[in-house]
């Protein structure tokens, strides 16, 4: 899966429900789909207890985990002021605030809470009043490209969940990277061209996770590296609560950098088990940043979205990766480990449509054999992709990377099992009781499979669970 376009267009996100007329029936409204979905823990004058917190683009609902009812609603557009970290002495603190209001005229007041995506949760959060936001600083910089060695000016913006590189020109997204995709460390000082570490005419590296590339910066006329790496540290720590890590005990030149990306473009060097011709349907910002939204239209280019487009590539599968090469230089563009892989897609409506690109039955097959065999574990082939709010706790680099010893591929806990297989049961309880005379009943049994084939591992529960 590409876990690097996560982030969800507002444009084609589906609006709240209408109500029903006074004259019609009374039916229950189909559950909206969220954009994510996190089990979070509420602090409160009743002390502490879990909640799952729901988001989308027109409310955050919290929802109670033993009866899955809402326990509390907050319209973004009237209620929701916003989500801050709260920073305290602890650097491993997950405790945010969410600025919220019940009834649309009264003073906000601060909901806390607590999580170890926080990052995540308030990256999603600031999203969903993206148009009501500033942005946070803008700087003339230098990008280094690296098959021409170019300083090519561009314009770095930061915004309150990361970082945006825009052309000079057109002003049109080219790179973009959240602060909760950064890698540790995030960010690298290059040495200047005397091998001098930590001058200001050195250039810095940002680093993301996931297999990217990473991207050398160099401050412009009007500004200085320090002045950049110091806004976004700064900003990282106040508007996510993640501490960025900079790398200044290395001597790296921008000789050396090259020299490094270069052998990077390489790729892996494991054996290859195969190599397909496919096309990959990229999203805006060459498939680093907005997603199509809840939908996977596709646009006037050819890719995912309105400034999404269709690219060439070689896919070659070895016992630790997928690699993705451009067919012309045979250059790695990513590398993604297998054990990032948590599903395969094949849709139902369009079999030859594949999470990556176009496919054959081989490629499917292979992968799907590679991954079984080195992963000593199932995986699953949906007829369709799961939406973005069916899964709880969505994956997170940088909860990886602060508890290294927890796999990428989520194993369902006994809670989590035990909570959906009993939501499970008494939605199919219900629309098999009743022969389908309660509304909604038959939609609801078909969310809970949704929902629970998103969070439980297709290797099944734990077997000492009790089902009951």
């Amino acid at each position: 899966m590409d876990f690097v376009s996560r982030h969800t267009s507002t444009s084609s996100d589906p609006h709240p429900p209408s109500s029903s007329s006074s004259s019609s029936p009374a039916v229950p409204p189909e559950e909206p789909e969220y954009l994510a979905r996190y089990m979070v823990i509420k602090h409160s004058w009743r002390g502490r207890y879990k909640r799952i917190l729901c988001i989308s683009t027109y409310a955050i609902v919290t929802l109670d985990p033993g009866t899955l009812s809402a326990t509390n609603s907050y319209d973004v557009a009237s209620d929701f002021e916003g989500a801050t970290p709260i920073i305290g002495r602890d650097e491993n603190s997950s405790e945010f605030n969410l600025s919220v209001r019940t009834d649309g005229r009264g003073k906000f007041k601060a909901m806390k809470f607590s999580s170890k995506y926080r990052a995540s949760i308030i990256s999603e959060l600031h999203r969903i009043r993206w148009n009501r936001l500033p942005t946070v600083a803008e700087f003339p910089v230098l990008h280094l490209r690296r098959r021409t060695s170019e300083w090519v000016q561009v314009k770095m913006k930061v915004t309150h969940v990361g970082v945006e590189v825009l052309e000079l020109k057109s002003g049109d997204l080219r790179w973009c990277l959240d602060f909760r995709d950064m890698d540790s460390p995030a960010i690298i000082l290059l040495s200047d061209a005397y091998g001098k570490k930590n001058v200001d005419n050195g250039g810095f590296i940002l680093c993301p996770l996931y297999g990217r590339k990473s991207k050398a910066f160099q401050a412009a006329s009007g500004t200085s590296n320090a002045a950049i790496i110091s806004n976004l540290t700064k900003t990282a720590k106040s508007m996510v609560g993640l501490s960025l890590t900079v790398d200044s005990s290395t001597s790296l030149s921008i000789t050396e950098y090259l020299r490094l990306r270069a052998k990077e473009a390489v790729g892996a060097e494991e054996t290859p088990l195969g190599v397909w011709s496919l096309t990959r349907l990229r999203t805006s910002a060459h498939g680093t940043q907005h997603s199509a939204g809840l939908s996977l239209a596709l646009g006037p280019k050819g890719g995912l979205g309105e400034c999404g487009d269709a690219v060439s590539r070689q896919l070659i599968l070895t016992k630790v990766s997928l690699i993705e090469r451009r067919p012309e230089n045979y250059e790695a563009v990513i590398v993604r480990p297998l054990s990032t892989i948590s599903a395969l897609v094949r849709f139902s409506e369009e079999p030859q449509m594949f999470m990556l690109a176009l496919l054959a039955d081989s490629l499917l097959a292979a992968v799907r054999d590679v991954l079984q065999t080195e992963g000593q574990c199932p995986m699953p082939v949906l007829p369709r992709l799961t939406m973005p709010g069916h899964l709880i706790d969505p994956p997170c680099g940088r909860v990886h990377l602060q508890s290294p010893q927890q796999p990428l591929r989520a194993v369902a806990d006994m809670e989590s099992a035990t909570m959906h297989l009993k939501h499970l049961a008494a939605a199919a309880k219900d629309a098999v009781a009743e022969g389908g005379s309660i509304p909604g009943s038959r939609a609801k049994l078909w969310r809970r499979i949704r929902e629970f084939n998103a969070c439980i591992p297709f290797g099944g529960v734990p077997p000492n669970i009790d089902c009951t």
